[in-house]
């Protein structure tokens, strides 16, 4: 009777792969953690992201708001020194001449799916092409479409 109940819990750890069933992330999803914080923009603004996925995004030109967006993450996928986060947009407050002149693109729009691409300490955001860091000031994160 002891072997039998010892064989039906080893079975159920081999089936759930030990984890329980706890539903965690898998080793090829990042969780939220490397996007979570304040990302300086040099002086043309910032991404901020709170531990709830939710987050925000504002890019200034000649003290002038060009870019404002609010969204949430989606989906996120890598290591905390490499990742990429799906985003939808869920506000989009948008200067469209300033904004087209600046990148030859489309401004983005409310619903519309983006990537925040993080690769050695950088946050690229694809929808606004502009560069985001974690510390103030860094070299890497001197460069505007808009500045």
């Amino acid at each position: 009777m002891v072997g039998s109940l010892f064989a039906g819990v080893l079975a159920c750890l081999l089936l759930t792969g030990c984890g329980g069933g706890s539903g965690a992330a898998s080793s090829s999803e990042a969780p939220l953690n490397p996007f979570v914080g304040y990302w300086w923009g040099d002086d043309y603004g910032g991404l901020n992201i709170g531990p709830t996925g939710q987050g925000r995004e504002q890019i200034d030109h000649r003290d002038k708001l060009v870019v404002w967006l609010r969204f949430r993450l989606v989906h996120t996928q890598g290591r905390p020194g490499k990742a990429v986060a799906t985003i939808k947009l869920t506000v989009a407050d948008v200067n469209k001449r300033a904004f087209v002149a600046a990148t030859h693109r489309p401004p983005p729009h409310v619903g519309q799916l983006g990537e925040l691409v993080l690769a050695e300490g950088v946050v690229t955001d694809k929808l606004t092409m502009t560069t985001f860091c974690r510390t103030d000031p860094d070299r890497r994160c001197k460069s505007s479409r808009f500045g």
